[in-house]
């Protein structure tokens, strides 16, 4: 499964909407499967350059978290976002994925995984 959300990954650099839509929600289906394996999944293309790239795969780890029932990852998820896109790091312009990113944050703060 980890295999074909990676597959996936790289289909949400396509310029056809519909077709990016449903590629992040069959990613973010994926996921809620295989919680343990989100912070690989962001791993993989935390420095790929491509905005459609970006955006979507913050959009499908929401996606994920907002819907797994297994939240004994959710911690470690959440300190890896921080770690790799707020702490000491220069702003992103891009408005849909900073929204995402603090989504997931906001999230995590009412969930209690998120510590002040």
């Amino acid at each position: 499964m980890y295999l074909c959300s990676l597959t996936l990954g790289w289909v949400l650099s396509t310029t056809n909407r519909r077709l990016r839509d449903d590629a992040t929600k069959a990613v973010a289906n994926i996921l809620c499967q295989i919680p343990e394996k989100i912070i690989d999944f962001m791993e993989n293309f935390y420095k790929i350059n491509d905005p459609y790239i970006d955006e979507r795969i913050y959009a499908a780890v929401y996606g994920a978290l907002t819907n797994i029932n297994d939240f004994s990852f959710c911690e470690k998820i959440v300190n890896w976002i921080l770690e790799y896109h707020f702490i000491n790091k220069e702003i992103y312009p891009h408005i849909l994925l900073r929204d995402y990113l603090v989504s997931i944050l906001l999230w995590a703060k009412y969930k209690g995984f998120l510590r002040e």
